[in-house]
């Protein structure tokens, strides 16, 4: 976004690349999409649509609220007459925008209609919480990047560079103080300028330093000046070390390209002293396969230990006790979203929240007690807390407890039950209740609490919706462009995208380079830097 002679420049892509000028961002967007509609010689602008960072931008919205940044690009689509037939560009286009609507579904935009749960976590393993904002933003920048991955591990370079670019875009409108000690922007940053070079576009790479000095910034924050927050959080190993082989090399053939060739030597020579320090040891790793070590684990440990025997076996048996943790942990998370499908939705729409539950439980109280009383007050903790800790509360709640168990409708094997039964369940629970409340605030044994959520990555847990019967009314924030069914195209993708994401369950994936194609890259230019210094 620049602005210049009293208007101001706003970067777009998709149906329409470049720039489109508007006088400035006190206008709203409705003017922002006249002047598309005009530059594409669209009428009825109504059929032009605009994306930024996930989300369908209304006419009503000012362009000063949207945050938009040096890297922000507008994705603009548009709809198609079904006269025209329909062309790889259009197909691509309805993808990116099918992508958006799904990833802001998943990131909790619209999680009455979504399947699954996705919950941030930082790389020491703790769940981290944002504003809604902030983590729709985060999470659809995380999608695009895994999906831009897969697509550069196909080859397809081109479609792998704009999901990219969706994705530095989408970090680009969080809050830059949530974003500045995490690596997945510079990394980003990273990919997008290994696809300018695998795509052999020397134009695009010459104006690539920027963004390599900002991937670099991002990186010195993420890790700190001497990576003494790397070191802090992975001990004597270095993980982050095949990130700057990359770096490096890329770093040379973009000052290559731009004809500064001092500044190219300096930057391969640097990478490759890097790189010789990661070449891994044959006569170690067969050593560690003769102990019974796969070959991708052993090969990860002597180059993150550098080839240090003793502490790749440690870290070998290290990584194993905690993939076994994140095993139990994502089960957990499964179990507990089919669990609290049965404790309805808060009046907000919200699922009753697991931390204060398991807080509260822990005290001594029933659980599902507990689950109605935060259900009633919103997930407000304290309130809860209140309500179970008031004898004749906790006892209302268990009666209504009861009275709604015993008016559920039964099934067909429930039905063969008598009648007598069911009234003598409900006369225990009124027991129970009235005894409860007489007695005031008792220690029973303190039901197991669910674990918090552990890793740098986003995690997956299935959504189970209530069964019918279940506290429907209380869901008021209904969307008003959610289609009532999810499109199978829209199911595929979501799946899709999920799978690509559960994908990286494992922090430490994204460092696991092969580094071969940077060796070749290194190899390759100061070859040429050297006949031509010849």
């Amino acid at each position: 976004m620049t602005s210049s002679l009293g208007s101001t420049a706003i970067r777009v892509a998709g149906a329409l690349s470049g720039a489109v000028f508007v006088p400035s961002l006190s206008e709203t967007v409705q003017i922002l999409r006249l002047e598309i509609s005009r530059l594409l010689g669209v009428e009825d602008c109504s059929s032009i649509k605009l994306i930024l960072g996930g989300k369908t931008l209304q006419d009503s919205q000012l362009l000063s609220a949207l945050n938009l940044g040096p890297t922000s690009r507008v994705l603009v689509t548009r709809g198609q007459a079904a006269s025209h037939p329909v062309n790889a560009e259009t197909e691509k286009l309805e993808t990116l925008e099918r992508l958006c609507r799904v990833v802001e579904n998943l990131s909790g935009g619209n999680e009455k209609e979504g399947r699954y749960q996705l919950s941030l976590e930082n790389q020491a393993g703790s769940q981290v919480r944002f504003k809604p904002e902030d983590q729709r933003a985060l999470i659809m920048g995380l999608t695009m990047h895994q999906r831009g991955k897969k697509s550069m591990l196909k080859g397809d370079f081109i479609t792998a560079q704009e999901e990219l670019l969706l994705a530095e875009e989408a970090f680009g409108i969080c809050d830059p103080g949530l974003i500045a000690n995490i690596d997945n922007v510079g990394m980003v940053m990273l990919d997008i300028v290994w696809c300018a070079y695998k795509l052999q576009d020397s134009r695009r790479l010459a104006v690539c330093r920027d963004r390599l000095t900002r991937a670099r910034q991002a990186f010195t924050q993420a890790y700190g000046p001497n990576l003494e927050r790397a070191r802090k959080l992975n001990g004597a190993f270095q993980p982050e070390q095949a990130t700057f082989v990359r770096l490096g090399a890329l770093e040379g053939v973009v000052s290559y390209y731009a004809g500064d060739l001092e500044a190219a030597s300096a930057g391969l020579s640097a990478a490759k002293e890097k790189l010789l320090k990661l070449k891994v040891s044959d006569h170690y790793l067969l050593m560690l396969q003769d102990m019974g070590y796969e070959v991708k684990e052993s090969t990860r440990a002597l180059r993150f230990s550098g080839n240090d025997i003793d502490a790749a076996v440690h870290f070998i048996s290290q990584q194993r006790g905690l993939e076994k943790e994140r095993k139990a942990k994502r089960l957990r998370q499964q179990e507990w979203s089919q669990e609290r499908a049965k404790y309805g939705r808060t009046t907000s729409g919200a699922f009753v929240d697991v931390e204060p539950l398991d807080i509260i439980c822990n005290m001594g109280y029933e659980k599902s007690i507990v689950a109605e009383a935060l259900r009633q007050t919103d997930n407000d903790a304290s309130a809860a807390l209140e309500t179970v800790l008031d004898p004749s509360k906790r006892a209302a709640i268990a009666l209504q407890l009861a009275l709604t168990a015993s008016n559920a409708q039964p099934d067909q094997a429930a039905e063969a039950a008598s009648n007598d039964s069911r009234t003598q369940q409900l006369a225990k629970a009124l027991a129970r209740s009235m005894a409860e409340a007489m007695q005031g605030v008792e220690t029973p044994t303190p039901s197991g609490a669910a674990s918090s959520c552990q890793s740098t990555h986003v995690a997956v847990a299935q959504n189970v919706h209530p069964p019918d019967g279940a506290e429907k009314s209380a869901d008021p924030c209904e969307v008003q462009e959610a289609e009532p069914f999810q499109s199978e195209k829209d199911t595929e993708l979501e799946n899709e995208i999920v799978a690509s994401v559960q994908g990286g369950a494992d922090p430490l994936d994204a460092y696991d380079m092969n580094l071969t194609e940077e060796e070749d890259v290194i190899n390759t230019f100061l070859a040429l830097l050297l006949s031509q210094s010849g």
